[in-house]
């Protein structure tokens, strides 16, 4: 038996923490997770500090001193959501003659970063992600493009948006293999 022992405060719903008690928490095998109010193990903690702090700050008082995760940080959407969205086991949907497929590419150099490539389509007003390719690094840029290229064409796809990494050197990289490539006018900073 292997024996893990984190006494931690609950942040958000990301990391080692939350990925234990996510797979672990009541339930059978071999990891016990336990999750308990300060004052379990501790109950001659001063409750009107506890108090205090829920009175204060709700979110950041109930992961201090209860344990909850955080909801109020996870970015973007809340986690339960984009759960809620996923299809489980599903790798990448088969590409489907009569849809038409909308890309977007995050390039890179190959030394540090992931190559990273989306395929979607739209379903009565609904975006459905069909294929994620990730290449990690490191890698060969010409390679990886051309793989890229590949995945695009499968979906019968020859024109995609990318950001704005490397500029010229990726659209003509994809140029050479087939696919339009051209830059997003809209970038991280922009909502």
């Amino acid at each position: 038996m292997t024996v893990w022992f984190q006494p931690s405060t609950p942040y958000r719903k990301s990391g080692l923490l939350y990925r234990k008690f996510r797979d672990h928490f009541g339930k059978d095998g071999d990891v016990l997770v336990i999750k308990a109010p300060s004052t379990t193990p501790n109950p001659t903690l001063d409750q009107s500090i506890i108090d205090d702090a829920m009175a204060d700050d709700l979110a950041a008082a109930s992961a201090e001193w209860l344990t909850e995760f955080r909801d109020d940080i996870w970015g973007w959407v809340g986690r339960e959501l984009i759960e809620g969205a996923v299809d489980h086991g599903v790798q990448s949907r088969v590409p489907q003659p009569g849809i038409s497929y909308y890309t977007f590419c995050d390039p890179s150099g190959g030394a540090s970063n992931s190559f990273t490539t989306a395929v979607a389509h739209s379903d009565n007003g609904t975006a459905v992600l069909d294929c994620l390719v990730e290449i990690k690094a490191p890698f060969n840029p010409d390679r990886a493009t051309a793989d890229v290229a590949e995945v695009l064409k499968s979906y019968d796809v020859y024109k995609s948006t990318a950001d704005r990494y490397a500029a010229q050197r990726v659209v003509a990289a994809f140029a050479r293999h087939g696919i339009a490539l051209t830059h997003s006018e809209r970038d991280r900073s922009q909502t």
